[in-house]
């Protein structure tokens, strides 16, 4: 810990940076410190000065706060300092000259007490020891905190790639064509998987010509998108599927196919709305996450 120079120090009031009261504990304390290094921490504000300046301070006030001896030196100069503003405060323009006059003559007194008990002096002293030995406590606390900052970096990466595992299916069907313009949910399943396995497949029982197929892969994805052109007399055009967790309520006449489950094909038709809820519900009860991915594409169904 670097000198500090402690009329820089008690400008700031450590308690009220940690928004804890002067009797607060050490748990206390490292808990208003982790809620607030979170939002300062200099790995997640590289170009902004004035939140390293802010973890600076909170770190050392985590460091005096939890030590014993420097909390108490520490204490006794807020306290002297909060008197001074007090006694400042009290004091009316005709009392001001009287008050200057009192502490001429008190100074030359108490130099020699304040020489021997100066509480300053302590707390620099106390900060000096905390310098030499280090602050366990503190490297612990950042160590925690880059750990919860790679922690949630990681899961954003992991959103990242499931968006590219899903593609949107358009091609050209009329209401009336019981065909489908060509292409079944057993068709399609059989072209995609010539790429990769597919996890889910979905054809729009209220949009004709147009479907969502997710594979478990992204290369495999990102192969189908690149090369794959459907029939030469109704191609197919493929796009990514935005990353959109909402509502699923405009999907609830939904077909759905399992590759793992070819009995639940009905070619050149779509799965009744009873059938589509049994799936659903079967998928559900063996991963949450098939949950978050169904719901996310069945968002998507106006837009495809």
């Amino acid at each position: 810990m670097e000198n500090v120079i402690i009329e820089d120090l008690v400008k700031v009031n450590l308690y009220d940076l940690l928004q804890i009261s002067f009797t607060a504990g050490n748990k206390e304390i490292r808990s208003a410190y982790r809620k607030k290094a979170l939002s300062c921490h200099p790995d997640k504000n590289p170009n902004n000065p004035e939140a390293a300046k802010l973890f600076q301070q909170l770190s050392k006030a985590l460091e005096i706060l939890t030590d014993g001896p420097a909390r108490a030196a520490y204490d006794k100069v807020l306290k002297a300092k909060k008197a001074q503003e007090l006694r400042n405060a009290e004091l009316d323009s005709k009392r001001r000259k009287l008050k200057k006059d009192l502490e001429t003559r008190e100074k030359a007194a108490k130099e020699e007490e304040l020489r021997n008990v100066d509480p300053t002096k302590t707390l620099q002293e106390e900060i000096e020891r905390l310098r030499k030995e280090g602050s366990k406590l503190l490297e612990e606390e950042q160590e925690l905190l880059r750990e919860h900052i790679q922690k949630k970096e990681a899961v954003f990466s992991e959103e990242e790639e499931e968006k590219k595992k899903r593609l949107k299916i358009k091609w050209k069907a009329e209401k009336a064509d019981p065909l489908n313009g060509g292409y079944t949910s057993e068709f399609l399943h059989k072209v995609f998987s010539k790429y990769g396995e597919v996890s889910c497949l979905i054809i729009s029982s209220k949009k004709k010509g147009s479907g969502l197929v997710e594979f478990v892969s992204s290369a495999a994805a990102q192969m189908a998108y690149e090369y794959e052109s459907g029939l030469s007399s109704n191609p197919i055009q493929l796009s990514w599927v935005p990353d959109d967790r909402g509502s699923n309520k405009k999907f609830q006449q939904e077909s759905r196919v399992s590759p793992k489950d070819p009995k639940t094909v009905k070619a050149e038709s779509v799965l009744t709305s009873k059938d589509y809820e049994s799936i659903v519900l079967m998928k559900l009860r063996q991963s949450e996450e098939r949950k978050q991915i169904i719901e996310a594409m069945m968002k998507n169904e106006d837009t495809i």
